[in-house]
């Protein structure tokens, strides 16, 4: 018998639990929720110089718009594929600290999500393709129906990743009321979810993008509130 087995038996060795989780973890959490609102928040700015950039009543206008402030529209697209490279392993790092025995809902929410942050970053991405290699033929009608529908394709990707994101942060929030977090963080979460999933319908009627407001506040409001949290306890 080795030493561990012993010590367990005679309840001297305590093994690790899913209820303190180790410095090392807390620090990455905090670093990684750290980055995610930094990058959100420089792409919500470079975004501010094209308002119309998801408004597919007025998809021309954002191409004009795009047009005149190329280099905002390639901030926005890279600054939110960091934003979404990041929220990744965060929300990994946060199923880790949690209870194990209410981890599962949990853990099937960390899995949409990532499949809708993935799919995601491929989104951003096409702006800062529009933003890039469109724009200087922008005048070309050709160019102005491509760009049309890449936009098109891009938000359609965003609702998907809306609806995901809203499922996932529920079933997240379940696990997170039997956990070492402060319960209402659970119940931001839980906010930030149920107004995420009508932002995934922005691709048939863009009048519902405005709630985003409400959810993406939210959604900054909990990451932040994780990240200060943890990186209190890592020390």
């Amino acid at each position: 018998m080795t030493h561990t087995a012993a010590d367990a038996l005679h309840g001297i060795y305590t093994p690790a639990t899913a209820t303190s989780p180790a410095r090392g973890a807390l620090r990455a959490l905090a670093l990684t929720g750290a980055i995610n609102a930094v990058t959100v928040v420089a792409g919500i700015i470079a975004m501010s110089f094209i308002p119309d950039q998801m408004n597919l009543a007025a998809p021309d206008k954002a191409l004009t718009q795009i047009a005149a402030h190329h280099r905002a529209e390639v901030v926005a697209g890279w600054m939110f594929a960091c934003c979404l490279a990041a929220f990744i392993p965060f929300i990994w790092l946060l199923v880790r600290s949690l209870n194990e025995a209410t981890r599962l809902p949990a853990t099937i929410g960390a899995c949409i999500i990532t499949a809708g942050a993935t799919i995601d970053v491929a989104a951003s991405l096409i702006f800062v393709t529009v933003g890039h290699a469109l724009t200087p033929n922008m005048t070309d009608p050709a160019a102005r129906t491509v760009g049309m529908a890449m936009l098109n394709f891009g938000a359609s990707i965003d609702s998907l990743y809306n609806l995901l994101l809203g499922v996932g942060l529920v079933l997240i929030a379940r696990s997170m009321r039997a956990s070492v977090w402060p319960r209402w963080l659970g119940m931001v979460a839980v906010a930030a979810g149920v107004l995420s999933i009508p932002v995934s319908l922005q691709w048939y009627a863009p009048a519902v993008a405005v709630v985003q407001f409400a959810s993406g506040t939210l959604l900054l409001v909990w990451v932040v509130g994780l990240s200060a949290i943890a990186f209190k306890r890592s020390r």
